[in-house]
């Protein structure tokens, strides 16, 4: 494990707090309790860049656009940007990174002899969430809105959101499983129960390899990876 780790100051990793003057205005971020959370588990110290200063993580934006590139022309030669589900679509992923990794290998060696041994627990994979079924029969979860049978109108549910599906539970029991809405937050889109749940896991595969839907910058390598 490293001893600190850099992000910028996106939503996922900070939260505006306000804006104060010193040489100049400027937004004021702190880092969220999620990701607090994260670093405090595995024992690193967290810092952002500066605000409005990317170049600050060139080497690893550098990086990140790369790895696009080298997808874009993967597909190309590839002849279709069409998987048949999300297992072969994260196969082709990995299947890059892993060459793009491979050129690496010495400098990797030469950064985990200076690291320390990982010895926290993995973290939690899910988040859990208590929500209430509104009178149309969606919920809200995370920023998007997920349809439920309509018995469920009215009632709390506990929701458990996992990376590609979430969890639908009511009185202890599994009620029902849904794909995590890919949209952004500037779209509006309800994944709904068995009837549309096929369609609208189509459009979110269709949307990732048509590029429609890109990647955070600190998506740039398959976990465990350089």
């Amino acid at each position: 494990m490293p001893q600190r780790i850099q992000t910028d100051n996106s939503s996922a990793a900070t939260k505006r707090l306000g804006i104060t003057s010193g040489d100049g205005p400027h937004i004021r971020r702190d880092f969220t309790r999620d990701y607090l959370h994260l670093v405090e588990h595995y024992g690193l110290e967290p810092q952002t860049t500066h605000t409005e200063s990317p170049n600050e993580n060139a080497d690893v934006e550098s990086a990140n656009g790369a790895l696009k590139r080298a997808l874009k022309q993967e597909l190309l030669l590839r002849g279709s940007r069409n998987f048949a589900d999300l297992e072969g679509y994260e196969q082709f992923l990995f299947g890059v990174m892993d060459k793009r990794n491979k050129q690496r290998k010495e400098r990797l060696v030469e950064e985990i002899a200076v690291m320390k041994p990982l010895k926290a627990t993995p973290l939690a994979n899910s988040v859990k969430d208590r929500v209430r079924v509104s009178s149309g029969s969606l919920i809200r979860v995370l920023k998007k809105s997920y349809s439920v049978p309509t018995s469920l109108i009215g009632k709390k549910v506990t929701v458990y959101v996992h990376e590609w599906s979430l969890d639908v539970y009511y009185a202890g029991q599994l009620v029902e499983t849904l794909p995590v809405s890919l949209a952004s937050s500037h779209t509006t889109s309800i994944i709904g129960t068995s009837s549309t749940r096929c369609c609208a896991s189509q459009a979110a595969f269709v949307a990732i390899a048509s590029g429609r839907i890109s990647f955070p910058s600190w998506f740039s390598a398959r976990p465990g990876s350089s």
